[in-house]
């Protein structure tokens, strides 16, 4: 009864493979507790995964419980006898999977859209390295190969893993952040030129530069893109202004810019309604950057001034204190006109007066005593008479002329009238360097024109007139 079981089957066994669509040989039969099973060889399926044609193992096998090894296969059964197919397992805190055959995989296996790598003995690879046939894979702790961006063992920096799980080269976007990785799945690093010719910097740790950046000691800009900013001119990036030079290189600290003074930062933004030092002055640089020329509006009236009068150049200088750093800050400059005989040195004023008079006689308005008859003053006039204006004298102003005082326009003696108390410190000094601000220029007047367009007493001839719209009116 039990040979004729056992032939019979077998005959089962026979038909069956005669019409299955692949061929299978190799069959082994074995007995297990009266019942038989029948093993089929097996084939190979991507990177070692084992892949049988025919079932390994039956559903159920009496008595066995557990690990189980049959012509070099390996089984699990569970509790109830039941081989794991399909399925992970657990045990003594290593991982290990069994393939829809019930077998015990080796070898580098795709698993659910992940790659895994289990040794000879089946135990999954957990928290390493692993090159296998020239591609380098990290598994992490659950066994899966990293896919996409991941630092590895807190490393510093990002490794980019490929889809099917090994180290590769690419452009990946983390955080906001742009990054570039090499063949070797490592952070590019330096300089990288794009398919489009457009020029990148990564970081060490493969960072895209955007924005300001230095490389190599030299400052650059970046947009948004991590393409490095061309062209000389003035750039725009996060709502500051830049300028790039020639050489491709940001602009910093008080540069001198298509005809105006500017100041950028450190990280070359410009300065934009804000205070800067610079060459030994504090400068204030407006709203569209440049540097102002006349800061008494943005200062408002001092408590105390200093005046330095270059006589080499005719300009006078009027500083404010900044603090205990003393009178750097630069508020006006005047033209004015000084005489060979005027005085160097330095001197505190002792009187003032709305008139006085000058040698010829002739007159001069809103006068500053310097030094025994030396004085500031208006441009001269005739008689004490605002339309009485010298015209001549007035067309040579910045330019050395005077008998000794210091010849300015009637504002400007006015400005220093008004605001410079008694005992104003005064320097007057000789020089071919140029002040902190650029020689002031003044009108040429009509010879009819006998009044002074800055005199603010004048200022309804010209409104009359229509002339000098801007400086008087």
């Amino acid at each position: 009864m039990v040979k004729f079981r056992k032939i019979a089957f077998l005959t089962m066994a026979a038909v069956l493979l005669s019409t299955c669509a692949t061929g299978i040989s190799n069959l082994s039969e074995s007995r297990v507790g009266g019942q038989y099973t029948v093993y089929a060889a097996e084939t190979q399926a991507n990177a070692g995964e084992s892949v049988a044609t025919l079932t390994d193992a039956t559903a159920t096998v009496k008595n066995k419980k557990g690990w189980y090894t049959k012509n070099g296969k390996t089984y699990y059964y569970d509790e109830n006898g039941k081989a794991l197919k399909s399925k992970f397992l657990t045990y003594k805190g290593d991982k290990y999977y069994f393939n829809r055959y019930g077998r015990m995989v080796r070898g580098l296996n795709k698993i659910q859209n992940n790659y895994y790598y289990f040794r000879t003995n089946g135990k999954a690879l957990v928290n390493t390295w692993k090159k296998i046939k020239g591609k380098k894979y990290y598994f992490g702790s659950d066994g899966k190969a990293y896919k996409g961006a991941h630092k590895v063992k807190n490393s510093k920096y990002y490794y980019n893993f490929s889809s099917n799980g090994y180290l590769a080269e690419g452009v990946r976007k983390i955080n906001g952040v742009i990054y570039r990785f090499g063949s070797n799945g490592k952070p590019y690093t330096g300089w990288y030129t794009t398919k489009l010719g457009n020029r990148q910097y990564y970081s060490a740790s493969g960072v895209a530069y955007k924005g300001p950046k230095k490389v190599n000691g030299k400052l650059y800009l970046f947009d948004k893109n991590g393409a490095l900013v061309k062209g000389r001119g003035w750039k725009y990036y996060n709502g500051k202004r830049y300028f790039v030079s020639v050489k491709g290189t940001l602009l910093t600290g008080y540069r001198y810019v298509d005809g105006a003074y500017y100041y950028f930062s450190k990280s070359g933004a410009m300065y934009r309604s804000k205070w800067a030092y610079a060459n030994g002055y504090k400068f204030y640089f407006n709203r569209g950057g440049k540097r102002l020329t006349d800061v008494d509006k943005i200062l408002g009236k001092q408590d105390s001034y200093e005046i330095k009068v270059n006589k080499t150049t005719n300009v006078v200088t009027v500083y404010a204190k900044d603090g205990n750093k003393g009178y750097i800050i630069p508020v006006k400059a005047f033209v004015c006109s000084g005489g060979d005989t005027t005085p160097l040195g330095t001197f505190y004023t002792p009187a003032k007066g709305r008139w006085w008079t000058l040698m010829g006689p002739c007159y001069g308005q809103w006068d500053t005593l310097i030094t025994g008859d030396i004085l500031f003053h208006s441009v001269y006039y005739g008689e004490e008479d605002p339309t009485t204006l010298s015209v001549s004298a007035y067309n040579m102003l910045g330019t050395t002329c005077s008998h000794g005082c210091i010849r300015l326009k009637a504002g400007d003696a006015k400005w220093i009238y008004d605001n410079c108390d008694l005992g104003t410190k005064v320097t007057i000094f000789e020089s071919n360097k140029s002040g902190p601000f650029p020689k002031p220029t003044s009108v040429q007047l009509d010879y009819s024109h006998t009044w002074d367009p800055t005199d603010p007493t004048m200022a309804y001839k010209c409104r009359e007139n229509g002339c000098h719209k801007g400086i008087a009116w």
